[in-house]
């Protein structure tokens, strides 16, 4: 019976039930989720990447967290604008706080914070304004509008309007410090400022960058909101030769006249026939012919350097200067040495003056022939300046006319260029020396020629960088008539002249050739001078007046009377 009981399967008890195997559902779900685990590992250098993006944009799609989350990691430049609430009118140099970030607004009424994501509490203050706070909310993505917050006044509203002197275009950004307060203008030139009140008027300083500061008084009414219509000087000192001491004094003053005062006096020995000036186009150097000693009979060269108003001596001795004009910082001229004879090679010379270095560079000068009883010499008949270089001719000139073709046979007359620094010397063109040769610039870069041998004439044009002069079709009239004084601006970009019509005068800007002109100024009293850097021209008025004007037409603005001389223009 045991042995029965043996063969017989055993039957699961109670206490120890039988194991059911697990379903096949449940081992598929275990194996793909452990596959699933072991890939997402596997890649894990761009599948944790994916589902932090994932968690990012699940909690940006449910607006409450949406700021929240971005807040975390996004940071960005936002602009707020504050207005006065009566005039809706720009709130300059407001102080706009959120928490510890501060900013102050411009004359625009913005300033600019960097915050994060989200909202935020913006508190705007100013003195004779109640403190105001507003709520701004800062996006995610790119700032599309600017929020405006105005902000209450407590006091008297006055408006200020600032334009430039010359050209009276508005000017912005001007700096205006007025009863304690700071306040800056937009940029149509405009500020509205908050005054104390009990106060009919209010002194405040305005000040602008490359402009003189200027100081002014404010009107303010309880009524309304007055207009001051206030004007800044741009930076800037001319110099000038004035009487009005009794001597001949070289003076200097702002471009409204201001701050008119002696840099170098008179000695008395100056004399208005025989005085020149004549400033750089930068006019970081004014040339200075004038006898200032009895040392000798003639006036000597002196340089001025303007940053320091400190007088060089240029050249001196008993000579006679003819000022050229200016290629840079080089003056160029040329001095006739009196104690030498006609017949003398080297008594006219050409010289360029570097007045950075104070060095002399001899450019050229005249040869000559014969003796005391008969001789024949050069002479510079034509110079000018063109950019950086120096155009001339030499002429011959025979002391016996009745030995002229003796004296003249087999002599040139030349006209060459040569740069002003003493490099670069090219000669362009020869005439029979017995012909009678006349010049006349015509743009600035380019001059005529009138070649007289006998009873034919013959024209022609040279134009600085070309080879030769060309042959040409004019006539004497057109010749004489085409003569022009040219003025390069500081920048060699532009060109100014004036033509003379029916008794006035009439005032071109052009390009460097003098191509494109545009006139400024028709028929007028006044004449051209020369440049106050790329943006202003100087003219002068009855020969006795300086004045300013914007190089694009404008009225002009008088500066100062002057002292007239017969070299210098003024």
């Amino acid at each position: 019976m045991d042995e029965e009981k043996k063969d017989q399967p055993q039957q699961p008890s109670a206490e120890q039930p039988e194991e059911s195997p697990p379903p096949k559902a449940t081992v598929m779900s275990k194996s793909y989720w452990r596959r699933l685990r072991n890939w997402y590992l596997f890649n894990r250098k761009w599948t944790i990447p994916a589902t932090a993006v994932l968690i990012l944009l699940l909690l940006v799609a449910v607006p409450w967290t949406r700021y929240k989350a971005a807040g975390i990691v996004v940071k960005k430049n936002f602009t707020v604008e504050v207005l006065d609430s009566t005039s809706r009118t720009p709130v300059s140099d407001a102080t706009v706080r959120v928490g510890s970030l501060s900013s102050h607004t411009d004359g625009n009424g913005r300033a600019t914070l960097r915050l994060s994501a989200g909202n935020h509490a913006v508190l705007i203050s100013k003195k004779y304004y109640k403190e105001r706070q507003a709520n701004v909310l800062v996006p995610i993505l790119s700032q599309k509008s600017t929020p405006a917050i105005e902000v209450e006044a407590t006091g008297r509203q006055a408006k200020i309007v600032v334009k430039n002197l010359i050209t009276q275009k508005p000017l912005g950004d001007v700096d205006i410090k007025v009863a304690d307060i700071n306040a800056k203008t937009d940029k149509d030139g405009e500020a509205v400022v908050v005054l104390p009140v009990g106060t009919d008027e209010q002194k405040a300083t305005l000040g602008l960058k490359g402009y003189n500061d200027s100081a002014v008084t404010i009107e303010v009414s309880s009524l309304e909101v007055i207009e001051n219509n206030f004007a800044l000087t741009p930076a800037g000192k001319v110099y000038f030769l004035s009487k009005r001491t009794g001597k001949l004094d070289l003076m200097k003053a702002n471009l409204d006249g201001t701050e008119a005062k002696v840099v170098l006096a008179g000695t008395g020995s100056e004399r208005d026939y025989d005085t020149a000036l004549l400033p750089s186009p930068n006019w970081k150097y004014v040339a200075l012919v004038a006898r200032r000693s009895t040392a000798y009979p003639t006036p000597q060269l002196y340089v001025l350097s303007t940053a320091e108003d400190k007088l060089l001596d240029v050249d001196n001795g008993d000579v006679d200067v003819s000022l050229v004009g200016w290629s840079g910082d080089n003056l160029i001229y040329t001095i006739s040495r009196r104690d030498l004879p006609e017949w003398q090679t080297g008594k006219d010379k050409l010289k360029s003056y570097d007045a950075g270095s104070g060095k002399s560079t001899l450019l050229d000068q005249i040869s000559a022939t014969g003796d005391a009883a008969a001789s024949a010499y050069e002479y510079y008949a034509f110079t000018m300046v063109s950019g950086e270089n120096v155009v001339y001719s030499k002429s011959w000139f025979p002391s016996d006319e009745a030995m002229a073709d003796e004296l003249l046979n087999a002599k040139k007359s030349s006209l060459s260029i040569i740069l002003s620094s003493g490099q670069g010397y090219k000669p362009v063109a020869t005439f029979d020396a017995r012909d009678n040769i006349q010049y006349s610039r015509h743009s600035p870069s380019a001059v005529y020629i009138w070649q007289q041998a006998g009873d034919a004439a013959n024209f022609f044009n040279y134009t600085v960088g070309s080879s030769a002069p060309k042959s040409i079709a004019i006539n004497e009239e057109s010749f004489y008539d085409s003569y022009r004084i040219f003025y390069l601006s500081p920048s060699g970009k532009k060109s100014l002249w004036a033509e003379s019509r029916d008794g006035k005068y009439t005032i071109f800007v052009a390009d460097a050739n003098g191509l494109n002109p545009a006139t400024i100024a028709s028929l007028t009293q006044y004449n051209a001078h020369s440049w106050f850097n790329d943006e202003y021209i100087l003219t002068t008025r009855k020969d006795s007046e300086l004045h300013i004007m914007n190089a694009g037409g404008g009225e002009p603005v008088k500066i100062t009377d002057f002292q007239p001389t017969t070299y210098s223009g003024y």
